[in-house]
This record gives structure tokens, sequence and C-alpha cells, in this order.
């Protein structure tokens, strides 16, 4: 059972007391279908702990019937779920006074899950969903601007129900496949439409997703019960995780939608990425971020996302040829060869610890962004090192310097005419397209930027100082200290790749989870967070890349 969230509108007043209805019976338009609750679907109200809060954020909470007492009054009546209470004498209560007074806020949204459902004319233009038992009610919330959205939860229910009606040969006797190869092939090349599995929160959830708060998602996850934005972001994850085939963690877990994970990409600014990390908060005052690595990679790479199963990449590895005949010469047909790259999803994991003390800082959003520029960073330093030096053991994907070991060149000390050997390579081997960068370790490009090109030209091997793009060889040359450093034997010997960026892939299937343990380091005040992604990372073509191991300086 999942939570759902349906509006009312409720009229202004200048009284302290607000009331209106959260539910009625009526048939509602849903958009894709027509909705109805019954009368008796939400049984005794006694049964539920039932907050009255703003904007459902239980950070600014109203009112509360527990189990049928407290300030918050709901009855049933003909008509449907009647609500009353007293602002109370807060800032939350004395803001939502004037705004309900003022009209700005005229809508009542509630939230609950169903327990028990029909459908009713399923292959209509408007199907009808009738709810005949709700399985808990959470809040009752005023908000400035509500909606019926069509929840992807109902729209799933929906799908059950069409295929129930499917005629019994459809269902039972599928049209047999023949090249059982090719369905297994047709399979590992499946991709899911991001639309498909992106994209369904309303309007009014999508506004709510800045409000999606990171230490207010574990603490609720580690009580076990997330509520208001964090809970329907949770709802989204698990949907996107079901549609592309991925586990589901659903006990002390925040699982993250991929629209989500790009949304704390933009709210973390600069050029990182995906979520991940570690972090121990120790003082907010003095605290110093790790000094991370520069992960320029990142930018470079293809990205492929919401991938399902095995995914297998053609790579044709043979040509045509074009021959020449007389005028009544035959010709004779020719096959070209493939063999394919195929990434399957590997679970990639950081665990971090934090303080209890650190997830009080709940209200603190430069806190908040400060653990999450951590995950970020540190979750980029992972994916940058496994791009370059993975070793394809122990379920970690294939690098560049991994995979190319076997066509390393050979340079030693570096100057120009070994920067052209890199592009003779690719040249050589038709290869010399794409997104070229030379990449490399920043001790070398220091070397590159003060070795002349030649005695008289005033040029140097790298250029561009007063530039972020600095260029060698008229290619772009990027930096980081996660290229290899190798210190035996001496004097110490530097990598260095050379290449079209954009034949490594990076895949992923699904956003990411995070899993909160309140139990293993409780005695120390701790709680350890488990963040997971289920990604892979492949060259699609050894050619397009030359690398060297042996740069000295």
């Amino acid at each position: 059972m999942e939570k759902e969230i349906r509006t009312q509108a409720i009229p202004a007043t200048d009284s302290n007391t607000v009331e209106g209805y959260a539910l009625n019976w009526n048939e509602y338009d849903m958009g894709a279908f027509v909705e109805r609750i019954e009368p008796g679907a939400l049984g005794d109200l006694r049964s539920y702990d039932v907050h009255a809060l703003y904007n459902h954020n239980y950070d600014q909470v109203l009112a509360r019937s527990k189990y049928g007492e407290g300030t918050l009054a709901l009855e049933q009546d003909d008509n449907g779920l009647k609500f009353r209470f007293d602002l109370p004498e807060t800032t939350t209560g004395n803001e939502v006074r004037t705004l309900v007074a003022r009209g700005d806020v005229d809508q009542a949204s509630w939230a609950f899950t169903v327990k028990k459902e029909r459908w009713e004319n399923v292959r209509s233009e408007k199907p009808v969903r009738i709810i005949e038992a709700i399985g808990e009610m959470y809040d009752i919330s005023l908000t400035p601007r509500g909606a019926n959205p069509t929840t992807s939860v109902a729209l799933r229910s929906l799908e059950e129900a069409l295929k129930a009606e499917q005629p019994e040969q459809l269902t039972q006797n599928p049209e047999p496949v023949e090249n059982h190869e090719q369905e297994a092939e047709v399979r590992a090349n499946a991709f899911v439409d991001a639309s498909a599995v992106q994209g369904k929160l309303s309007k009014s959830e999508e506004r709510n997703l800045a409000k999606f708060n990171l230490i207010k998602a574990i603490n609720e996850a580690r009580a076990g019960k997330l509520t208001g934005v964090e809970a329907e972001v949770n709802q989204e994850g698990m949907n996107e995780k079901r549609k592309l085939g991925v586990d589901v963690r659903d006990m002390h877990a925040v699982n993250l939608p991929e629209m989500f994970t790009k949304r704390t990409q933009t709210v973390t600014g600069g050029t990182n990425g995906n979520l991940g990390g570690d972090l121990v908060f120790t003082d907010p005052a003095r605290y110093i971020d790790f000094l991370y690595p520069n992960t320029p990679l990142l930018q470079q790479v293809s990205v492929a996302e919401n991938l399902v199963g095995n995914v297998s990449f053609p790579r044709q590895t043979a040509s045509y040829s074009l021959n020449w005949k007389t005028e009544t010469g035959a010709d004779t047909a020719q096959d070209i060869t493939f063999d394919n790259v195929v990434m399957s999803p590997k679970r990639a994991v950081i665990t971090a610890s934090m303080s209890n003390q650190l997830l009080r800082q709940e209200y603190s959003r430069g806190i908040e962004q400060r653990i999450i520029n951590q995950l970020n960073l540190s979750f980029n330093k992972g994916m940058e090192d496994v791009i370059l030096k993975g070793t394809g053991t122990n379920n970690q994907p294939t690098g560049i310097y991994t995979a190319l070991d076997a066509q390393k060149l050979t340079i030693g000390a570096i100057d120009y005419a070994d920067l052209i050997a890199f592009e003779s390579a690719l040249a050589n081997a038709d290869a010399l397209a794409g997104n070229l960068a030379y990449v490399t370790h920043p001790a070398v490009l220091a070397k590159l930027k003060q070795t002349k090109l030649d005695a008289g030209s005033g040029r140097f091997l790298v250029e561009g100082t007063l530039n972020p793009v600095m260029t060698a060889n008229g290619y772009n040359i990027l930096s980081t200290t996660l290229s290899p450093k190798y210190t035996t034997p001496d004097p110490d010997e530097y990598g260095m790749v050379f290449g079209n960026w954009s034949d490594v892939q990076v895949g992923f299937w699904g956003g990411a989870t995070l899993m909160v343990d309140p139990y293993t380091n409780m005695k120390s005040s701790i709680v350890e967070i488990y963040l997971e992604r289920f990604m892979d990372v492949a060259v699609l073509r050894d050619a397009s890349f030359a690398l060297a191991k042996d740069i000295t300086i």
C-alpha cells in the first residue's frame, strides 16, 4: 500500500477555527480515470493517528487526532469527511490564520493508502476506480494550491485491471518464439523510456521537491516511517525501481528516483554529479571539507539511464569491401561481423557514519547542503577512479587502464613527438574522431606547461594558462590526481590516456537508495548510512584510446 493525496476546497474564514471537508463521496475526475470513495471506506476514525499540517510538512503541525482524541475533530457525514480545529498560537498557526482569512490558502489535502478497491468500465474512456477501504490515514493538510493528481499507484492498479480482462489466450497462450537467442538479445537490449518511469509527480508535488530535506528523510527512515514530501519522493523511487526491475529496499530506506538525483546535482552546484559518499560530522563551526580530487571525466563520458537487465551494445568488427569487377563480373556477398559489449547492473555502495548530533541539525539547510556535497563528491571520486582504473574483478567494472594494458605505448620522458604518437595511434585505427582529449596526472600537466614546443616559437606543449580548458597538440587536456602514479621503479612514472571519451559508457539502473542503520553503532551515538546505486562502466571501443603508463617528468 502506497500513500496517495487528494484535495478539496475549503472556505475562507476570519475566525480562529478552520473547518471543511477533506474528502467527499462524490465522483471526481482524475484525468485518466474517475474516482469515488465509498462512504464506508474510512471505517472507524478512532483507529487513525492523524495530524493537521500546513503543506504536508510535519515540521508545521496545526492539530492532531490521536485515535479519536486531541485537538483535531474528524467526523463522517452524508457529504464526506469533515474536519475542524482551532489554529494554535504558534508561528505556523498565526501565519496560516492570516493566509486562510485572506483566501491565499483555500485547499485541504489528505494523505492515505488504499486497502481495497475495484475498477468498473476499465475499457471505457474514463474507467471508474472505487475505493472500498483505506489502509492508513496520515494527515490533513492546508495548502495554497491543491490537486487531484493521477497517481502512479492508481495507474498501476488500472493496468492490472486491464490485464485481468485480457482474452484468456493472450495471457495463457503467448505466441511461440522460435529463435530463443534472438529473444534473449531483445531482452538484453531493453531500455525504458525515461517518461515511463519519471515525471509521475503532480505539479504541486514537483514544486514541493525543493522542500525535500535529506536529514529529515534519514531521521524518519531511522524511525521506520517517512512522511510528507520525503515519503512522496520515496514512493516515486520505489515505483521507478519496480519498473526497471531493480531491488526495492523498503525498511529504513529512502529510494531516490532518477529525476530527484538530477535535482540534487543542480542544488549542489558546480560540475559534480550523482548522490554518494561518506561523512562523520564533528563541529559545525569548525568543520573543514576534505579535499576531493577533480573529476573532469564525468563531464566527458556517455551516460545511459533507466536501464533494464543486462544491456548489450553490438560492436561491428569488420566492414564491407568495395570490389571492382568487369561489366559482367559476378560479385560475392559479404558478411560483416559483430561482437558485443555487455553492461550489467553492479551494486556500488558507500557506508557512511553520521553522529546523532549532526542529525539534530534538521533545520539547517547549510548542514544539509554540506552532507549532500560530501556524498556527491565521494560518489564522483569513486566513479572517476573506476572509469580510469577499474580492475574488472570483485564485481568492479573494467576501466581504461585495465582494458588497454596490452596496447600501451612506450613514452618515458614526454615531448611533442609523444603527444603526436597518441594521436597517430588513433589515426592508424581510423578512430581519430569524437570527444577527443588527453587525461593525465596534474604533475604531468605541470611539466608539459613548462616544456617548450621547440627552440624558437616560444610556445609550450600545453597552452591556455588563463583558460579553464587547456590544450595540448590542439586537443583538450584534463588532469586529475586519480590518474595513476607508479612509484616503483624509480623515478616515478605516470599514466596518460588520449581518446574519444564518448566511447566510455556509464550506465545507471534507476536512482540511488539510502538505507539507515540506527542499531549497529548506537552505543557510540552513531547512525550508519548505506548509499547504493546499481551502475556499470564499459569501454565500447578499445581502438578509440591510446594509453601510456611510463611517463617520467
